[in-house]
């Protein structure tokens, strides 16, 4: 299983898209009852992080796209 480090410097380079992805395997993972709680604990910290670098992601685009808005 790689580091929490390979996966935190991992995820940086993901797009929003893949971003998506990974948080979709993430939750199966989550949801599957077989996933040891050690591992569930460590993929959930993972999606939360995730989910912070999106949400960072997504309101960069949006402010960009208010930019670009002409004025009325």
């Amino acid at each position: 299983m790689p580091s929490k480090k390979a996966d935190e410097n991992r995820d940086k380079e993901l797009s929003i898209e893949e971003s998506f992805e990974v948080l979709d395997t993430i939750i199966e993972k989550l949801s599957d009852k077989d996933t040891p709680l050690e591992e569930a604990f460590k993929e959930y910290n993972r999606g939360i992080e995730l989910v912070k670098k999106v949400n960072g992601s997504l309101d960069m685009v949006e402010k960009k796209l208010i930019q670009l808005q002409p004025e009325e």
